[in-house]
């Protein structure tokens, strides 16, 4: 009913701006100026191969999000404010008061900064274009650099480098494939028309449709499509410029070529040289890390919804619109997050299982709960604002009653989650069950229906108060999986074992 609702206010407003706006303009954002000059993050793994999910098995799809690697270990909920500003919760030290303390503040805050992915990625990115640049400012070596067009390496290594492993190694792969493919063709085209302007035409043309056929329609060998007529068309034009030129002396096409793929190899050994100092960033770890930090906002968001079903409702105040977006915000961050840990978990397929096989499947349903919890949470949301005021008199009461029981509990089963996650620590081994309680809330709810008037069973929002009944415990029952799966990750502390073994 809702969504029919929400349809029918859409097409009105679809037909009162076709009636009013009966001439072209153009419609800027409405945004404060100092959004339009404010630096927006960038995902570090664009620029990469996108394999589509459709093209197979080991297929990558890589979503631009604008969470990035190096913000999975902010702790936003974790702030102190000092007069205007903010300070992170360090239970070493206190915020700074004095000018000295602001002074060192701000030092150690850039030395973070430097020892975060972000930044060492760009050093070792441009120390390397540096060194491999370096041939060309030196005078004994400056004529043979450009000579044999060295800058192909150093653009090999700003093109290639990618701070995920996984991705890296499968990038190489294709793109290797692709330079030497392109190689083999620019040789057989030139030999095929000798230079000859009107042959050359014909059959590059001849030889891109198969190439933009691939690179349209496999998104899985695009990368290969790409860097084979990138190199084809490089060797050919630098092969006719040398014939029309008139050059008494020059490179035959087979070593134009032969050069162009030992350019390109140099970058890429370059660039795998770079990607494993000081360590190299695998998927499986920052996967691992972007579940716990999904976990502890889905435990923020849950705590937020509860207060507001039991704050607001109760001193009949109802959520301001900075409120609603706030917390729309923070539910898009949700799904954002959830997005790069499907990507991660894809690259985690092309990640060598050097120290062991890596548990995809475990991985898998694990991200597949929490995408599932989060879809739960925000129908719980919806529902709970679409009640009227008798049916949220009723969820107020039950939810004040299981407030220290169900809400605790279900609060520090989502925090136990995400700390055992990101520090790899054992579960405890006691834990409330989360399917006990649901079963005490969903009587309680289900007693407050049976409790209720048929005036009020047969309103518009008894829908709403049902299915915020039903995504509660279903909610309940996907965070039993979840504790399971990490279970079978982290292992569960055993007491009687360390007894027998020190008995």
């Amino acid at each position: 009913m809702e969504h029919a609702k929400h349809l029918k206010e859409l097409v009105v407003c679809i037909e009162t701006i076709e009636a009013t706006r009966t001439r072209r303009r153009l419609w800027l954002p409405r945004l404060p100026l100092h959004k339009w000059f404010r630096s927006h993050t960038v995902d570090a793994n664009l620029g990469a191969p996108a394999p589509n999910e459709n093209t197979g098995s080991n297929d990558l799809t890589l979503t631009q999000t604008l969470t990035r690697t190096g913000d999975v270990e902010r702790e936003e909920d974790r702030e102190l404010v000092v007069g205007r500003r903010r300070y992170p919760r360090d239970p070493d030290v206190n915020p700074p008061e004095t000018p000295l303390e602001h002074f060192f503040y701000g030092l150690y805050r850039v030395f973070v900064w430097f020892r975060g992915l972000d930044a060492v990625f760009a050093l070792k990115t441009a120390g390397g274009f540096v060194l491999l640049s370096l041939p060309a400012y030196l005078p004994q070596s400056s004529g043979w650099f450009f000579a044999w067009r060295g800058q192909w390496a150093t653009i090999t290594l700003l093109l290639w480098m990618i701070p995920i492993a996984g991705m890296f190694f499968f990038s190489v792969i294709l793109r290797v494939i692709g330079t030497v493919l392109g190689g083999v063709l620019g040789i057989i085209v030139w030999e095929i028309t000798r230079g000859n302007p009107y042959g050359l035409s014909v059959l590059l043309f001849i030889v891109m449709i198969p190439l933009y056929y691939i690179f349209f329609t496999n998104q899985l060998f695009k990368i290969v499509a790409i860097m084979s007529q990138v190199t084809m068309i490089m060797v050919v034009c630098y092969e006719y410029q040398y014939v029309v030129s008139g050059a008494a002396v020059y490179d035959s096409v087979e070593f134009v070529a032969g050069k162009r793929m030992l350019l390109v190899t140099i970058g890429v050994c370059a660039c795998a040289i770079l990607s494993i100092i000081p360590k190299p960033v695998t998927g499986r770890v920052e996967l691992r890390k972007r579940i716990s930090k999904t976990m502890r906002d889905i435990s923020r968001l849950y705590g937020i919804l509860a207060s507001d079903i039991l704050v607001t409702n109760t001193n009949n105040v109802e959520p301001t619109e900075g409120q609603i977006k706030a917390f729309r915000k923070l539910a898009l961050s949700i799904r954002r997050q959830i997005a790069d840990e499907q990507t991660y978990l894809k690259m985690s397929k092309f990640e060598p299982p050097l120290r062991g096989k890596f548990p995809f499947e475990v991985y898998a349903k694990l991200v597949e709960k929490v995408d599932n919890m989060a879809d739960l949470l925000q129908g719980m949301a919806f529902a709970s604002q679409t009640m009227n005021a008798a049916w949220k008199r009723k969820l107020v009461r039950v939810m004040k009653a299981e407030r220290l029981n169900y809400i605790a509990c279900m609060l520090s089963i989502m925090k136990v989650v995400s700390s055992t996650l990101a520090s790899k620590m054992a579960l405890p081994p006691f834990m409330s069950s989360p399917t006990d309680l649901k079963d005490r809330l969903s009587n309680k709810l289900r007693m407050a229906i049976i409790e209720h008037s048929e005036k009020h069973i047969n309103s518009e929002t008894f829908p709403s108060y049902c299915a915020y009944a039903v995504n509660s415990n279903k909610f309940a029952e996907e965070l039993e999986q979840v504790i399971g799966l990490a279970e079978q990750l982290v292992g569960v502390e055993d007491p009687e074992q360390w007894l027998l073994l020190n008995a």
